[in-house]
Parts: structure tokens; sequence; C-alpha cells
């Protein structure tokens, strides 16, 4: 159950920088702001689904 939310968040990360580089954000994606949103989502993802 937490193994397939983690591959889940993984995936949804993956998403949002691949989306953030095609439409040219990559500033945003790599900065820390950026990145920090990224991780938020990520485990908002994995203990959300957990709880």
């Amino acid at each position: 159950m937490l193994l397939r939310s983690f591959v889940e968040a993984a995936m949804l990360s993956m998403v949002l920088i691949l989306a953030g580089i095609a439409f040219g954000a990559n500033d945003m994606v790599f900065s820390p702001m950026g990145f920090g949103a990224i991780l938020v989502t990520f485990f908002l993802e994995i203990f959300g689904n957990r709880w």
C-alpha cells in the first residue's frame, strides 16, 4: 500500500517536473521554492493515501 502510493507520488512528481520543463518554467522547477512545492506534493500524496 505504501509502496504503491510512493510510486504514484514519484510519477506525479516526474509529471510536474516534465510539465514545468515543457512550459519553459525549469527555473521554477529547480529553484528551492519550486523544489519545495514538489516535495510537499510528494509527501501529501504519500500520507494522504496512507491515512
